[in-house]
Formats: C-alpha cells, sequence, structure tokens
C-alpha cells in the first residue's frame, strides 16, 4: 500500500487572505502533513481506534527524526508491515483517520472560514 498526501502546505495556505492577520486569530487552518498526527485531533480516533497504533508509531518516529517525513514513515511502516492482517487494517483505519481528519477541516471549517473563496479560484488571465 502507498499512500501519497500532497498539496498540504497548499492547503494551508489557500485563503486569499493568508497574509493577513486575521488569520493568525482562526481557530483551525488545514494541518501540514506533519501535524496531521498531531494530539490535538485524537478525538478523531474515537471511531477508529485501530488507526491509533499507527499514529502513535507515526508520533514517535517523527518526533525522535526531526528530518523525518509523514510519508516517508508511512512507507516503511507499510514495508514492515509485511503481510500482518493485523497491521494492514492499521493502515487502512488511518487513511479512513486521515480521510475524516481532512473533511473535517478543511470541507468543514476551512471552506466555511474562506467561505469557498480560496487561492485555487484564482485564475491568470492571457
Amino acid at each position: 500500500m502507498l499512500l501519497v498526501i500532497f498539496g498540504a502546505g497548499a492547503s494551508y495556505d489557500s485563503a486569499p487572505c493568508s497574509q493577513s492577520a486575521e488569520i493568525a486569530r482562526m481557530v483551525q487552518r488545514p494541518p501540514l502533513a506533519k501535524d496531521l498526527v498531531a494530539r490535538n485531533y485524537d478525538s478523531l480516533t474515537t471511531e477508529l481506534p485501530q488507526a491509533r497504533p499507527i499514529i502513535d508509531l507515526l508520533r514517535t518516529r517523527m518526533e525522535t527524526d526531526e528530518a523525518a517525513s509523514l510519508e516517508v514513515e508511512l512507507s516503511r511502516i507499510a514495508a514492515d508491515a509485511g503481510t500482518s492482517p493485523t497491521r494492514a487494517r492499521q493502515l487502512v483505519a488511518f487513511r479512513f483517520h486521515l480521510a475524516r481528519l481532512i473533511s473535517q477541516t478543511i470541507d468543514t471549517q476551512w471552506l466555511n472560514y474562506t467561505h469557498g473563496f480560496t487561492n485555487y479560484l484564482l485564475r491568470i488571465n492571457p
């Protein structure tokens, strides 16, 4: 299984007002990739406790190695899992956890905050 997370930084500052002081007062911005396993999202794991071992492992690896990236660590976990059905279930649960986290932060909070206007809508006219 390969899981690729891209565009986290682009989502983080996707609001046209992202350079203003207003954004600093905002409650919840979309998380950067390194923050997808942050402790402030622990409440999302109540419905997917199978994802917790992966989250704990990622936190440990990323907290002890500042150069570690979420994508690299997930690749290592998947490679180390081999044919373990337990680890496979945990990885699937983690994917659902990410989907919920992104849905909650971007689809709900961020788009409500920006009223649907993001830098993704900007077009350069020829």
